[in-house]
């Protein structure tokens, strides 16, 4: 039996052998699929802050020195230094201490200053720091106060020394525990007959920038200071033996800041502060808290696509930058326009100004860039507060020419697809098998750049190189993101 099977085994052997020539060999499809590469795309986002500027401001501190009171303490010195340092950190400050009531033979050139810097000071001036701020040892009697009269002569007179300076903001801060007294008094009865608060008052706004606003001739020596304010630290009722309302002081302050539109008042007694009910440094430092620092916005008209020191032609697509402004947590898409919009500038710059406003001088120096900018038109301009800018640019689109196949596809049988269409086998619009290479594998490329410059180009640079047996196309090209399909069976030998 089994020398029966084993001869049945042969003589089936024998008969697959002598009619092999009928069966073919069958080979398995290959199947090659790739997604080529996205465009890179890169951005750029700019939030620019508004200049917060140190604005100038001349304090003149009037203590008072009568012989009802005396201020002459070290907590008074303390909230006088505390509110400097207050100041100190965001303005260009002057800080004259004076008495309030004139004494026997005093020079008020020799008063203490503190300053930020000492520029443009004459030199016979007595500067000191914070630290360092004497009062008056001599008290003044008599019961004239002429509080208002004493400030206004203080800043007339030291304004060619620079204590006071034009066209700054100026403070002027009085601490009494009583109130001005600058009334006309008939000399036979002793009697007040009219008062010199609106005199006083129309004084106090010739100091002002606002007073001369339209004028057509303006005093050499006119302080012009851009903001007045009249600080009064009095009691706004009789609260204590030798204390006096400070009526006319309060009314002042009140007076002066609605002259000068400061803004909306935060008290029924605005720029007045009662000495009744709180410490000097409560009160100094609820002043320092209510000056304001300044900010100056700006203007962008120009922000760099790309900021580059080469001044070769853009390497990136010039037809494909977005840019996009942000305001408020809003995106809004900023069109190709010279009307509200963005134009691409094709020159390259050098240190670039980017600023439209304010204007470049020394104290908004230019902000420079280098490189390849766009230009902003109308409400596409960035401004500050609050807006940002973003500037997207991508690689130029990158095109091949080119499929390379890990084996030699059977031609009659290779199927290729670009994102699902059917590329014909052509030698004009489709593809062919390239065999030019050596002649023991003619179709077989040991490197090949299948990259092109654009649809129809010559090879691109830098160069995607690959080996293999390669389908040239022929007037068809793929792209970024594009899916290549080709299934083909191999060519056998």
């Amino acid at each position: 039996m089994h020398r029966f099977l084993k001869l049945k085994y042969m003589l089936l052997l024998l008969a697959v052998a002598s009619c092999g020539e009928n069966i073919p060999f069958t080979t398995v499809t290959q199947k090659q699929t790739f997604v080529t590469p996205a465009v890179n795309i890169y951005s750029n986002q700019f939030c620019p802050n508004s200049y917060v500027v140190a604005p100038k401001v001349d304090i003149l501190f009037l203590i008072d020195n009568s012989s009802s009171t005396n201020y002459m303490n070290s907590g008074m010195k303390s909230a006088i230094a505390s509110l400097i340092g207050s100041v100190s950190e965001s303005f260009d400050y002057h800080a004259y201490v004076a008495p309030l009531i004139p004494v026997a033979g005093e020079n008020v050139q020799y008063f203490p200053l503190v300053v930020s810097n000492q520029q443009g000071l004459s030199t016979n001036v007595n500067i000191v720091g914070a630290n360092g701020i004497t009062l008056f040892q001599n008290v003044a009697g008599g019961s004239a106060e002429l509080g208002f009269t004493r400030a206004i002569n203080i800043i007339n007179n030291n304004t060619s020394n620079n204590i006071f300076r034009k066209n700054v903001n100026t403070v002027v801060i009085v601490v009494s525990n009583g109130d001005d007294t600058d009334n006309l008094i008939d000399p036979s009865t002793g009697q007040i007959v009219a008062s010199n608060y609106t005199a006083r008052f129309n004084e106090f706004k010739m100091l002002t920038e606002k007073f001369y606003t339209g004028a057509s001739s303006i005093p050499i020596n006119a302080l012009r200071s851009k903001q007045l304010r009249f600080i009064s630290v009095v009691p706004h009722t009789a609260c204590q033996y030798g204390f006096k309302a400070g009526t006319r002081y309060k009314n002042m302050s009140q007076d002066i800041f609605s002259y000068n539109g400061v803004g909306t008042a935060s008290s029924a007694t605005p720029d007045s502060y009662n000495l009744c009910n709180a410490s000097y440094t409560q009160i100094f430092n609820q002043i320092a808290a209510s000056m304001p620092t300044t900010t100056i916005e700006k203007t962008y008209n120009f922000w760099p696509a790309k900021e580059t020191i080469s001044s070769a032609a853009p390497d990136f697509d010039v037809s494909k930058i977005q840019v996009v402004k942000i305001k408020d947590g809003v995106s809004q898409n900023i069109p190709e326009s010279s009307s509200n919009g963005f134009n691409f500038v094709s020159t390259h710059m050098v240190n670039k100004n980017i600023r439209q406003l304010p204007i470049v001088s020394s104290d908004y120096p230019a902000e420079l860039k280098t490189g390849y900018f766009v230009e902003l038109f109308g409400t596409a301009k960035l401004k500050t507060p609050g807006e940002c800018l973003v500037v997207k640019i991508q690689d130029p689109q990158t095109y091949y020419g080119y499929i390379a196949l890990a084996r030699k596809p059977k031609v009659s049988e290779t199927v290729v697809r670009i994102n699902g269409q059917l590329v014909a086998q052509s030698s004009t619009n489709g593809w062919t098998l390239k065999c030019d290479g050596a002649p023991q594998d003619p179709c077989y490329t040991p490197s090949i750049n299948i990259k092109v410059i654009g649809p129809d180009g010559e090879p691109n640079s830098p160069g995607d190189f690959r080996s293999g047996y390669v389908l040239q196309l022929n007037g068809v090209r793929y792209s970024n993101e594009d899916i290549i399909d080709v299934d083909y069976k191999p060519d056998t030998i």
